[in-house]
C-alpha cells in the first residue's frame, strides 16, 4: 500500500498538470509513447520473444496509429473504431468470464493475440488524441480517471477486508466479489460528488441545462447520465 500512495503522490500532481496544462502535441506525444509501451508489453502477452520480433510488434502499431489519422482515411476510420471498440470489448468479457474455457480457441494463436493488442490499445490512443484536441473536454478524462482510482481504492481495502470470494479465480486470484461490489458502490458515490459538484455551474434556460461536457434536460436526467457514467467507467477499468 504505501508504494501505491508514494506512485500516486507523484504521478497525480503530473497527471493533473498533463491533462489542464499541456497544449496539443506535447499531450499526443505523451499519450503516444505510453501506448507505444503498452504495444511492446503486449507483444510479450502475444506470445513474441525475440527483441526482433517485438520490435516489429511495435513498428506495426506505430504504422497502423500513422494511417488512421491520414486525411484521407479519418473520414471513414473513425466510425468504424467506435464499432470494433464496442463489438471488441464484450467479447473480451465472455472470453475473460469463460477463462481457461476458451483457451483452446485463441491461446496458441499469436496472431490472435497479437490483434486483440491492436484493438484494445488502438480505440485508446485514438480517444487520447481526441482529448489532446479537446475534441472531447479534458475535464472529463480526468473525471474518468477519479472514478477508476477511487474504485480501485475502495475495492482494493474491500476486498482485502471482506473478500473471501474469487471473482474470477483463473484469471486474477485476488479480485474478490465483494471488492467488485465496493468498486461499484465507490463508483457510485464519486459519481454523486460530481453530480453535486456540477449542479452548482449548471447553465440553464428553457428548461436545458448545458456544462462543458454534459446536456441534459434537467437535474434527474443529468444524475442519470453522470451515475450511468461512472458505473460503467468503473466495470470497464475492471474488465480492462
Amino acid at each position: 500500500m504505501l508504494k501505491r500512495l508514494i506512485t500516486a503522490g507523484i504521478l497525480l500532481p503530473l497527471v493533473i498538470f498533463a491533462i489542464f496544462k499541456l497544449p496539443a502535441v506535447p499531450f499526443t506525444a505523451i499519450s503516444a509513447s505510453l501506448l507505444i509501451l503498452g504495444s511492446w508489453e503486449w507483444s510479450r502477452l502475444a506470445g513474441w520473444e525475440s527483441i526482433f520480433s517485438r520490435l516489429m510488434y511495435v513498428v506495426v502499431f506505430v504504422l497502423i496509429e500513422s494511417m488512421i489519422f491520414q486525411p484521407m482515411l479519418a473520414g471513414w476510420i473513425t466510425p468504424l473504431i467506435y464499432r470494433f471498440s464496442l463489438l471488441f470489448w464484450p467479447i473480451m468479457l465472455l472470453l475473460v468470464m469463460t477463462y481457461p474455457k476458451t483457451e483452446a480457441y485463441w491461446g496458441n494463436s499469436r496472431f490472435l493475440r497479437s490483434l486483440m493488442g491492436y484493438l484494445a490499445l488502438t480505440p485508446c490512443y485514438f480517444v487520447l488524441i481526441k482529448f489532446a484536441n479537446e475534441q472531447f473536454p479534458r475535464d472529463m478524462l480526468l473525471i474518468c480517471l477519479i472514478f477508476i482510482w477511487g474504485a480501485d481504492s475502495v475495492a482494493y481495502f474491500v476486498g482485502k477486508k471482506w473478500g473471501k470470494t474469487p471473482l474470477i479465480l483463473a484469471v486474477s486470484p485476488k479480485k474478490t466479489i465483494a471488492g467488485l461490489v465496493g468498486a461499484i458502490l465507490a463508483g457510485s458515490v464519486f459519481g454523486l460528488l460530481v453530480f453535486l459538484l456540477s449542479e452548482s455551474t449548471l447553465l440553464c434556460s428553457n428548461g436545458s441545462c448545458k456544462l462543458a461536457y454534459f446536456y441534459f434536460g434537467g437535474a434527474v436526467e443529468s444524475f442519470i447520465q453522470i451515475m450511468n457514467i461512472a458505473v460503467w467507467t468503473v466495470l470497464a477499468s475492471v474488465l480492462g
